[in-house]
């Protein structure tokens, strides 16, 4: 439901996004007028984007960065990282917005989710096809499930700022709770205590590791520290506070600097922002690799004589059409983006996005979801955030 870019060279970092927003609660709404680019603070050269879901913990985003940044005001960071610890800060703090019985109903049905996917629907499954199965059966089932479980966790990346201690500690503390959730979700069945212990390692690994939800949110934040004399940019995957500590995993934190000149990064929706940068549509560079793959196996089952050379070519092929995308497309693009002065960052920024609402107002093979006018802000070391377009203003002109 969302397209977002930022265009990043040595002049600075521009931040665009459509107005396309989705509110996830009970059921899900689409509006097309929402806010989704700010500046922190009053005078700062950073801004905060955010995509996924509009509202944290059923307060807008609108609602709680507005009122960050007027606590920050004019209050400056060395660096931006500083910038993004200082609002997790605020967020954990914030307890009249998320006070511990609105952390703890979010644990609860974090809780009730997880047993339901991964482990309730599958239950059910085997209990149909096996039509009546005694209590000891069922333990037994669920518990083999749970195991069978446990190693996939260990491939989601580690949260920041939660580890083993803190979760045990909160979940001791919350056991009530999980005993009652643990009897809503399997039906009152009376689980053994080793099949309950396997429930809450499932739920120390939720709550040190990343595990996707639709209402999960995330942030983008960019601009200049005081020390720093280029742009920086980080994204953080967000979740519910839980414990009074924000659920958080990095996804991106690069800067442009002597050894990188310029950067672009699409969020949400960039299929169309992609096939600008790199001259093909990534759907269709997925599907001439699968091919690729595909007369490889196909190859193989027909036990074709194999040579020497057979596997080796298709690899080669695949690196040749990446080394050819990147020399006569993606290479001189973003030579491009890192000459141009902070303006045209800003128009860059805007053409990008408006292409991808374009692309998707033409397409006849899925929902329009991306529309409104684009927001578009330029930060700079000397000028700061500057906005460039906004709806509220409409264009912005320098005189």
């Amino acid at each position: 439901m969302t397209c977002e870019v930022a265009v990043m060279n040595k002049w600075g970092v521009a931040l665009a996004a459509d107005s396309s927003v989705c509110y996830v609660g009970d059921g899900e709404a689409v509006y097309n007028s929402a806010e989704k680019l700010f500046q922190l603070g009053g005078s700062t050269p950073v801004g905060i984007m955010t995509f996924g879901n509009a509202l944290y913990m059923g307060v807008p985003w609108e609602v709680i960065i507005g009122d960050y940044s007027r606590r920050l005001g004019d209050r400056r960071f060395e660096t931006l990282r500083e910038y993004f610890d200082n609002f997790v800060e605020f967020l954990e703090g914030a307890e009249g917005m998320f006070p511990p019985a609105t952390q703890d109903a979010e644990l609860r049905r974090h809780v009730a989710d997880m047993w339901s996917v991964l482990y309730a629907a599958p239950l059910k499954k085997i209990s149909k096809l096996k039509r009546r199965v005694r209590a000891g059966k069922i333990d037994a089932a669920l518990h083999e499930i749970i195991q069978a479980d446990h190693p996939h966790w260990e491939d989601h990346a580690c949260l920041i700022n939660i580890d083993d201690t803190f979760a045990q500690c909160l979940l001791a503390s919350r056991e009530s709770m999980l005993n009652d959730v643990e009897r809503e979700v399997f039906d009152q069945a009376c689980l053994s205590n080793e099949t309950s212990a396997g429930l809450r390692t499932t739920l120390r690994y939720f709550l040190t590791r990343r595990w996707n939800r639709s209402d999960d949110t995330n942030v983008v934040i960019a601009g200049f520290g005081e020390s720093e004399f280029f742009p920086s940019l980080l994204n953080y995957q967000v979740g519910p506070i839980i414990g009074g500590r924000v659920r958080r995993t990095k996804d991106i934190d690069d800067s442009i600097g002597p050894e990188c000149a310029a950067h672009i990064f699409p969020f949400a929706q960039r299929n169309s922002i992609d096939m600008v940068i790199d001259g093909i549509h990534p759907r269709v560079m997925s599907k001439i690799i699968e091919l690729i793959e595909a007369e490889g196996e196909h190859s193989k089952r027909l036990k074709r004589p194999k040579t020497a050379e057979a596997e080796p070519l298709l690899v080669a092929f695949e690196r040749g059409l990446r080394t050819e995308m990147a020399a006569s497309q993606s290479a001189p693009f973003m030579t491009a983006v890192a000459g141009l002065p902070r303006q045209d960052l800003g128009e860059l920024a805007a053409s990008l996005v408006n292409f991808a609402i374009f692309r998707a107002k033409m397409s006849i093979d899925a929902q329009e979801t991306l529309r409104g006018p684009v927001d578009v802000a330029v930060i700079s070391k000397g000028d700061g955030f500057t906005w460039i377009r906004r709806k509220s203003l409409g264009p912005i002109t320098e005189g």
